[in-house]
Order: C-alpha cells, then structure tokens, then sequence
C-alpha cells in the first residue's frame, strides 16, 4: 500500500469498541468490533515518507448460542474454543474496576495467535471516530470471532456504565 515502506514498526496507542460493528460481511453487521489503533514509527512521516499516520487493526465478533461451543469442543477438544470469549470476559471485568482510569495495556500475543492473521482485508481509510483523520491503514481480520451472549451483555452492560460516566463528567463541567 505505501511503496515507501517495506517494512515498519507499529506501536499501540488506544483500543475502543463498537457494538454492533462498524464494517460488515456481506452487508451484514456483527455484534461487537474490536479497534486497536496503532502509530507508525516515527522515521516514516506523513507526507515525506509514507502517506499512513496510523494503522487500525479490526477483530470482528458475533455472539454464538451454548450449542456452538459445546459442538466445537466436542469435534475438536484440543482447540480452546473458549479462549476468545474469556479474554474479552475477564477485560471487561478488569476495566470495570478500573472505570475511569486508564486503560491497562492488552497482551495480544495469544489472541492474535489463535486467528489467521494473513486473512484479512486492507484498505485505505480514516479514523471511524473523532477527529477523523485521513490517512489511515485499515486491517479488519477475516476470521469472526465467537462469543457468548453472556459476554456481549456484559460489554454492554459495562459501556453503558461507561457512557453514563463520562457523560456526568462532561454536565458536571457545564
């Protein structure tokens, strides 16, 4: 995409969520989307040498029944069916007692392991969230990822929380 870059260096700045997703399959939205923005290294400036001030990395999610689990498990016990769920699970966990502070930092390493990376669709676009900005490198992973109802609800739950929050700060300062 960037004839000027070969090979970069990316760094995590933020993640954020968006339920339901913001891109679709086939027209059809999923039930959570997963944002990690990241910075390109610095000796590639926008303008000068590359035309990409960031790179946003999209994991799609879509909440399955019981059934599904227990029919992967069952056909195919060495995979960890589970994993997924229970990472998004215990962050939302995490971030509730941490509501209001910072984010902790996400060790994706497993996480991204278990899916294949390679599959995945690329463009150029701009940030989906204020302020918006061009010049973006988007990589939304092919593979969706399976989770509960359980889990979605308690994101859910856990942004409401979340939005409320930030929201009493802001009418607080009016």
């Amino acid at each position: 995409f960037d004839k000027h870059i070969g090979q970069a260096t990316l760094y995590g700045m933020q993640y954020h969520f968006h339920s339901p997703s913001e891109h679709s399959i086939d027209g059809k939205l999923m039930d959570l989307e997963m944002h990690i923005v990241h910075k390109v290294e610095s000796k590639y400036k926008v303008g000068v040498h590359s035309q990409f001030s960031n790179g946003v990395l999209g994991f799609l999610f879509k909440c399955m029944p019981e059934q599904y689990f227990l029919e992967i498990n069952s056909r195919h016990p060495e995979i960890d069916i589970y994993y997924h769920d229970r990472f998004l699970s215990e962050m939302v966990d995490l971030e509730s007692q941490r509501l209001g502070q910072d984010r902790r930092p996400l060790d994706l390493k497993k996480f991204v392991e278990l899916l294949d990376f390679n599959r995945r669709w690329t463009y150029q676009g701009s940030l989906t969230t204020i302020p918006c900005s061009e010049g973006i490198l988007w990589n939304v992973i092919e593979h969706v990822i399976p989770i509960t109802q359980q889990t979605l609800d308690k994101f859910n739950s856990f942004r409401k929380i979340e939005e409320d929050q930030y929201t009493n700060r802001i009418e607080k300062t009016l």
